[in-house]
């Protein structure tokens, strides 16, 4: 493929680049260690008071506080009064439309995208799961905040509020 040609220009180029490392061009090859040492947390281990699994130890981790801090992504955002009263003008439209839909058969996100393509104020449908099965979850961003809830059978239950902190109207599924 490269000839005979390409193969003595491949090995300049080799002896060019390393043996000229050695050759007082002021190249020097080192390295470095792919991370540093670990060194000690601030936290241990264990439970306060019991030295053998943490000897010495003064500063414990707590799960719930920890995991307290982890759902501040669910939290929602608070709406002027103004904006609340909009969104639930947007909510009862949105319900409107949702409920003989629910009542014709399941819905799934595609189709309640589909149902508000017409309402100037929907921004985005977000959602998971069907209404037949173990309920469809639903986040509707509005011109002035969200439209949250879902659709269990042909049962619509829809809220205003504001945005979650992690981003949309609608917590991510799983968490």
């Amino acid at each position: 493929m490269w000839g005979r040609r390409g193969a003595h220009v491949v090995s300049v180029v080799l002896v060019a680049a390393f043996g000229a490392g050695g050759c007082g061009s002021g190249v020097s090859f080192t390295t470095t260690p792919a991370s540093p040492e670990p060194g000690r947390t601030t936290v241990c281990p264990g439970v306060p008071g019991d030295e053998s699994v943490s000897p010495g130890c003064d500063e414990f981790f707590d799960g719930e506080a920890a995991m307290g801090a982890n759902r501040g992504y669910r939290e929602r955002s608070e709406l002027s009064p103004e904006n609340r009263e909009r969104a639930a003008a947007h909510r009862d439209r949105i319900t409107a439309l949702l409920v003989p839909a629910a009542a014709d058969g399941p819905l799934d996100r595609d189709a309640v995208e589909r149902l508000l393509e017409g309402v100037d104020a929907v921004r985005s449908v977000a959602g998971y799961g069907r209404s037949d099965e173990a309920g469809l979850a639903l986040g509707i961003s509005t011109v002035d905040g969200c439209v949250y809830g879902g659709v269990d059978g042909s049962e619509v239950s829809l809220e205003p509020g504001g945005g979650i902190a992690d981003g949309g109207c609608l917590p991510a599924q799983g968490h």
